[in-house]
């Protein structure tokens, strides 16, 4: 069986349409899978950089910094002998009992993070607070004048003693290395198994693509071909041809069963010459016959060219006609469509493609705060002006969903040190949350107040609120809670954590609290130190 025989016996019995949205949604899907794999791939090797960041490269900075402040502390016990009077000794003591509370302070951060057997970190701790009676007993012996015993004990057993806390910090540093390396090798790793599948996916989709194509193409200009050399034959005299492809359910076996048609209206033709030609006495009826079929013949030829043309012309441009076409309808650009119907189906294809563009943008913008790469551009901000400025990005959201919107301001407010884009950014995403999941006749209330503590924004709304339960998935990446709302109202999952993410960035903290059928109040704090006084 020869290709172009198989090729028929797939698609011979689809349309040319019906074909090339099959290829395409092929592609597509296959593209869809590739984009999944990557962005499986990107989550791993995003938790295995959380992960390397948060122990043991945390670790052993901490364990670098004990390490520093232990010497601090052994260097000043030697101030402590050496002082020359009591003011001095307390001041060698004062920075003695601060370092000490840094290295209690690191071993908190250690024991936090730590990931192998915990005893190591009670052996090091245990040889710090061996080490205390040890420097009890030399400030004891300054106190009573007795400098020179003080001295030997510190570089005597003092000093032995910081050696062996030296010893076991070291080996919480030497066991933070290894575990780093073992994270830095699994993310080599995943990145190499990654790239080989990617390029294994996107040659696998090269292929597809190219089959389906190859395929489509095949099943519509080889049997296009075809038809063109069968119609020459036939023009040039030879009805014995045969005409391909009347076995086709697609267009080009109608065109087929055409030619077929002008194939045996030839014959008939030829036919009647020969029996006029044999028969003087009938020649009259016959070329009116003759004539008829004739013209029948000129216009399905007719009908013939103007198909080729047209079609033609569909197969140069059915992507350019799809890329335009739904903005088209959905503005109504030509006049009213007939049905509103089809301005929501152009709408939605609008709305899809804007919904996929944002989702990427929060996954990036996710992604880079979540791996440490977002870089703040902090300025001094005016926060009534702020305000002012978000109330006109959402007022037309607010409008339409017939929910009212008020500014809550406290007056004589300070300047806010902070990255206007994002605090922005913050601001708008919650408040389009809470337009969002309102009910028509609802209210959302912007309140912004200063104290010592820093500034507080809080989102108040009436809206349709979730469950006490929800309340963490709502705030988890691609986390979307069922809603007494049509689905199309959600977003991506992804507004809540970046929204959060961002807040945490600034040094501050959001808090979400909400009840059904009652509203939602999210409020966002940030911390004193970013309060500018005028």
């Amino acid at each position: 069986m020869t290709l172009q025989e198989i090729n028929a016996k797939l698609l011979g019995r689809f349309k040319i349409g019906q074909r090339l949205g099959g290829g395409f949604a092929l592609v597509i899907v296959l593209t869809l899978i590739m984009g999944g794999v990557a962005l499986n791939a990107m989550g791993t090797l995003s938790e295995l950089t959380v992960k390397l960041y948060r122990h043991p490269l945390t670790v052993s900075n901490a364990v670098l910094q004990v390490n520093a402040d232990i010497i601090a502390i052994h260097r000043h016990m030697k101030d402590v002998v050496l002082a020359k009077d009591a003011a001095g000794v307390a001041k060698a003591i004062d920075k003695v009992d601060g370092y000490e509370r840094k290295v209690f302070k690191g071993f908190e951060i250690i024991e936090e993070r730590f990931l192998g057997d915990k005893s190591q970190i009670n052996e090091a701790r245990q040889s710090i607070v061996d080490w205390k009676p040890i420097r009890d007993e030399v400030i004891a012996l300054i106190h009573e004048g007795r400098r020179d015993e003080a001295s030997a004990i510190t570089t005597g057993k003092g000093a032995t003693q910081v050696a062996l806390v030296e010893r076991h910090t070291n080996g919480l540093i030497e066991f933070a290395r290894n575990k780093a390396s073992e994270f830095l090798a699994s993310s080599e790793a995943t990145g190499e198994s990654t790239t080989i599948m990617m390029i294994g996916l996107l040659i696998g989709i090269v292929s597809m693509a190219s089959a389906v194509a190859f395929f489509i193409t095949r099943g519509i200009t080889g049997p296009l071909g075809l038809l063109h050399r069968s119609m020459a034959t036939l023009a040039s005299g030879d009805n014995s041809v045969e005409i391909p492809a009347t076995d086709r359910k697609d267009e080009i076996g109608e065109m087929a069963k055409a030619v077929l048609v002008f194939k045996e209206n030839g014959v008939e033709n030829e036919r009647l010459a020969t029996e006029a030609r044999e028969n003087e006495e009938k020649l009259t009826v016959l070329n009116e016959e003759l004539s008829l079929e004739r013209d029948r013949a000129e216009a399905a030829n007719r009908a013939k060219s103007e198909f080729l043309a047209a079609m033609s012309h569909e197969l140069r441009t059915p992507l350019n006609a799809v890329i335009g076409f739904s903005e088209i309808i959905s503005s109504q650009a030509f006049g009213p469509v007939g049905h509103e119907k089809y301005s929501e189906y152009a709408e939605d294809i609008r709305g899809a493609g804007k919904h996929l563009l944002d989702l990427i943008n929060d996954i990036l913008d996710l992604a880079k705060v979540e791996a440490g790469s977002e870089e703040l551009h902090e300025e001094n901000i005016d926060i009534e002006e702020l305000s002012r400025s978000v109330l006109s990005l959402v007022k037309g959201r607010a409008t339409q969903q017939e929910v009212q919107f008020e500014l809550d301001i406290q007056e004589d407010l300070p300047l806010v040190y902070a990255d206007l884009r994002r605090l922005k950014q913050i601001l708008v995403n919650l408040i389009t949350n809470s337009i969002k999941f309102n009910n028509p006749g609802g209210k959302v209330t912007l309140k912004v107040w200063h104290s010592k503590d820093g500034f507080v924004f809080q989102i108040i709304d009436t809206g349709i609120g979730m469950a006490e339960e929800n309340i963490a998935k709502a705030l988890s990446r691609f986390g979307q809670v069922d809603r007494n709302i049509h689905r199309s109202q959600e977003g991506t999952g992804l507004g809540l954590p970046l929204t959060k993410a961002l807040v945490e960035l600034h040094g501050g903290s959001l808090d979400l609290q909400s009840r059904l059928e009652v509203g939602t109040t999210v409020t966002v704090r940030f911390p004193s130190v970013r309060t500018i006084e005028g």
